[in-house]
């Protein structure tokens, strides 16, 4: 299915680019059936080496969950949750050291939300700790759209923690993390700081050369494939209140009106031993709802290029591209359309003998964020085509950080210049909200 993308779209794209010049749609196939088998570019691993893969993974910390009690959450009832201990983070003893990762994304708006950007935003950072190695990391937050219906800019909350997430980062300055995992600590701070109506979905992830180890926190439905020699090594789990109801983030400076929000506290916490050769795909629910792990590894089948940020901006380019395709056709099996159907056979009302059921097909419209990485090893003889890579992966970054932080400072801006229109938006929330715990009484 051809789409056009309004020109508006580049600047959030990585290095101002957009999806035009993307494949003839005629070259996809007409097929409904997953997964595809024909593509609209060739997209291969780069050819290398693999070293040997680390088994040793161990499941090791939990976290308590606090009581909570039904309320209003993305515009759907949100039951809080009983107290509760369950594992978050894996731990992996041993991987190898000397491991870059060169990274491109792409933000594709809602077809509705062209005009203003939609409600997603990434980041990409490459910088030092201090006195520390290098380390690299990704970042991809999606804002909750029903805030606009109480006037909120849902997309300014997303930018502000994707721009603090990046400044913590790049100031090398981690000393601060004396528990948790690195990414969980840069959630925290990025919260804390972002003092801006809204709540958004986030995840964070960062690669520290010196160890080779992925260390991701993910609150929400945002999240990352880890894919290695043709098969997805790693998966991040979907955290949800309930059906189309994520874990999101917001700000406690607004706890009065929206005091049910999520904390790093409930972030999702993965470490992983990387290897030479390894993609990494970070995503919105936007790319997961309409593409199966199998057809993004399909993408993933081939390669024209052994550089790795043309080959990293490809790959994330016809990501978004075929999942906005995908998201359009109203006949074609997605996961979206699975959990849907998983959903309402899950209530009673909709429980009918098999043969009654049917299937059900189509995906789901969304803003649509895709960042890919590459994980190269450093060797002396390869080095200088790999900071070539990263040269120009981190110019671009820069570039798209650049135009992101333009539309977090417009909202910081607004937010601390207009108090009493922050405080008449407070009470509209609240009144929206006793009035849906007042109907829940009835």
């Amino acid at each position: 299915m051809s789409v056009y993308m309004h020109p508006t779209i580049a600047p959030l794209a990585l290095g101002g680019t957009s999806l035009h010049g993307r494949p003839n749609p005629g070259s996809i196939p007409s097929s409904h059936q997953r997964p595809r088998t024909r593509l609209t570019i060739a997209t291969r691993l780069l050819n290398r080496s693999l070293l040997s893969p680390s088994n040793n993974m161990t499941s090791l910390s939990f976290r308590a969950s606090n009581a909570r009690l039904p309320v209003m959450h993305n515009g759907c009832t949100r039951t809080r949750r009983a107290a509760t201990r369950s594992p978050v983070v894996t731990i992996c003893e041993s991987a190898p050291a000397g491991l870059a990762m060169v990274a491109a994304g792409v933000v594709v708006p809602h077809p509705e939300k062209v005009k203003t950007g939609g409600e997603d935003a990434f980041m990409i950072a490459n910088s030092r700790d201090k006195g520390k190695s290098r380390r690299y990391s990704l970042a991809v937050a999606d804002g909750v759209s029903s805030w606009s219906k109480a006037g909120v800019d849902a997309g300014a909350y997303s930018s502000v923690l994707v721009t603090t997430a990046r400044e913590v980062l790049m100031s090398g300055d981690t000393e601060y993390v004396t528990e948790g995992s690195l990414s969980q600590k840069v959630i925290g701070k990025a919260q804390d700081s972002a003092k801006v109506p809204g709540s958004s979905t986030f995840v964070v992830a960062s690669l520290d050369e010196s160890t080779g180890i992925l260390d991701v926190a993910n609150v929400g439905d945002t999240g990352v494939r880890v894919v290695r020699k043709g098969e997805v090594v790693l998966t991040s789990t979907p955290k949800q209140h309930q059906f189309e109801c994520p874990y999101q983030l917001a700000s406690p400076a607004f706890a009065e009106v929206n005091d049910q929000f999520d904390s790093a506290a409930d972030a999702e916490c993965l470490s992983f031993p990387l290897q030479d050769g390894d993609w990494l795909i970070f995503g919105s629910d936007g790319l997961y709802d309409n593409m199966y792990d199998e057809e993004l590894v399909q993408i993933l089948g081939g390669v024209s290029t052994t550089d790795p940020f043309s080959a990293a901006q490809a790959i994330s380019r016809e990501l978004a591209a075929l999942s906005q395709d995908h998201s359009l056709d109203k006949k074609r099996e997605t996961p979206y359309a699975d959990a849907l159907a998983a959903e309402k056979e899950s209530k009673e009302q909709f429980k009918r003998p098999a043969w009654m059921r049917g299937k059900r097909v189509g995906g789901k419209l969304d803003d649509i964020t895709v960042v890919a990485a590459a994980v190269v090893a450093r060797t002396e003889a390869g080095e200088g085509e790999l900071e070539a890579a990263l040269d120009a992966a981190d110019a671009a970054a820069a570039k798209c950080s650049a135009q992101t932080k333009v539309v977090a400072d417009v909202a910081i801006k607004a937010n601390a210049e207009n108090a009493e229109k922050q405080q008449r938006l407070r009470d509209k929330i609240a009144a929206r909200e006793r009035q849906f715990q007042q109907s829940l009484e009835r």
